[in-house]
């Protein structure tokens, strides 16, 4: 079903804290969580269109949001994780060149 994976991505960012919405400004959260709502108790019927277009527009951008979070994020555990043992944080820190 077309639109299952976009409802599920709405249910995911549902379970967001309020601080990581506020910290991630550049995702419409608000936008996500209606179109699942829209989904889930069938306030109209959903245009095929619009949910492609959604998919075609907006989930590219996301993943690639997804992406640089994440990748920033691995990179943040190695730097504490090598400051932990005692590891030059600097030779860490050309990891994170180009992520923001």
């Amino acid at each position: 079903m077309l639109l299952m994976p976009l409802f599920q991505i709405g249910e995911l960012a549902g379970a967001l804290s309020d601080e990581y919405v506020v910290s991630a400004r550049s995702v419409p959260w608000h936008a996500i969580r209606g179109f699942r709502n829209i989904i889930a108790h069938d306030y109209g019927i959903v245009d095929p269109l619009w949910a492609w277009n959604t998919i075609e527009a907006d989930i590219p951008s996301l993943r690639a949001f997804w992406r640089r979070s994440l990748k920033l994020s691995a990179v943040l555990v190695r730097v504490v994780v090598g400051y932990a043992r005692g590891f030059m944080v600097s030779s860490m820190a050309k990891d994170l060149k180009g992520i923001a």
